[in-house]
């Protein structure tokens, strides 16, 4: 599988691309062959993304600085923070499954932010009831929804997944983020990477 022509959605660009399994060049911290692997496959699924990213900035912002950084807003590390551009005036967001590598932008004058999230698979996703309790849990498509408003919003995780909501506005699905006045869009595509789903979230620039 290679990376996708970009598919518009509004103001944004998506792509994706499928990553090999990487095999181990050296011991990892803990010794480990399998070890090993796993953490060059999370590099190269990683330099991937960045990658994807870049490849989307450029044809958003011809000539642009297409740099990624990825130092989290919160602690200030760098190794696990959300990708932005560095120079270029783009709004970035990846999302991973498995091998897949799904990369979403848009110019800052037409979003202020954009959040991608992929799941493999059709069926429920176990784990999630006790994120919802005492309501039932979303299907897949509801969590890629929730995880991409999530993203969009900026705090992730920080934000309970059950306390999201979602309204109609305007003849589009918005996602209400508690603790702040967002109101982000949010869409499933229908097109999608074979065997997945995929949804996006924008928060309009006038909302930041």
């Amino acid at each position: 599988m290679s990376a996708t022509p970009p598919l518009r959605v509004g103001p944004v660009l998506v792509t994706w691309d499928r990553v090999a399994e990487v095999a181990p060049e050296g011991p990892s911290r803990d010794g480990s062959p399998r070890a090993a692997r796993s953490c060059g496959f999370r590099e190269e699924r990683r330099a991937r993304g960045d990658a994807l990213l870049a490849g989307l900035i450029a044809e958003l912002a011809p000539g642009a600085d297409a740099s990624i950084a990825r130092r989290c807003r919160h602690c200030g590390a760098e190794d696990h923070g959300a990708p932005h551009a560095v120079a270029a005036p783009v709004v970035v967001s990846v999302s991973y499954a498995g091998r897949i590598v799904v990369a979403a932008a848009a110019l800052t004058r037409d979003a202020s932010a954009v959040g991608v999230d992929v799941e493999r698979g059709t069926g429920p996703l176990p784990g999630l009831a006790p994120l919802f309790a005492p309501q039932p849990p979303p299907d897949r498509a509801g969590w890629t929804r929730i995880e991409a408003a999530l993203k969009a919003d900026g705090r992730g995780t920080r934000v309970p997944p059950g306390d999201v909501r979602f309204t109609e506005a305007g003849g589009s699905l918005v996602a209400l983020v508690p603790g702040g006045d967002t109101a982000i869009e949010v869409v499933t595509l229908e097109t999608a990477p074979p065997g997945c789903v995929l949804s996006l979230a924008i928060l309009p620039t006038a909302t930041r």
